[in-house]
């Protein structure tokens, strides 16, 4: 139980509180639309019982702490959902979109030249790459200093 004052110089008080309350929120709200991370100040469900204790508005219109968190539990897993939906349509997109692609370069004889440069890029690198790394050193060098200066 809490003691509960309703003497006019009390409520005058906590309306004025409710008044500040909501232009706070106001201005953080337009303060948002440039910077988002504005509202991380606000204590939404706090300031709606800052102004809801203000007024005369009958508790039960408001729901209890556990049905609050109940609903907001329900509402990011639907959010969840939505995103694995979302995601799934568009890895859906994407393989519907690649296949024809793999099956023109597959036609146009495209994959068989992006294989045989691969083949023989790796082959040149490993067996050719050694031995011609002295060749064009060699190349590099003066005709007179390959054979000792003479």
């Amino acid at each position: 139980m809490r003691p509960t004052f309703t003497g006019p110089l009390d409520v005058l008080r906590r309306s004025a509180e409710a008044r500040d309350t909501i232009q706070v929120v106001t201005t953080a709200m337009q303060m948002a639309q440039f910077d988002p991370g504005i509202m991380d100040n606000i204590d939404g469900d706090e300031a709606l019982r800052v102004v809801q204790s203000a007024g005369r508005s009958p508790q039960r219109i408001f729901r209890r702490k556990d049905e609050v968190e109940g609903l907001r539990g329900a509402r990011a897993q639907a959010q969840q959902a939505q995103a694995g939906l979302a995601a799934i349509a568009t890895a859906g997109k994407v393989a519907k979109d690649a296949v024809p692609a793999a099956v023109q370069a597959r036609d146009s004889g495209l994959l068989d030249s992006l294989q045989a440069m691969m083949q023989g890029g790796q082959g040149g690198a490993a067996a050719g790459g050694a031995a011609g790394a002295p060749a064009a050193a060699q190349g590099a060098m003066p005709a007179g200093a390959a054979n000792g200066g003479a």
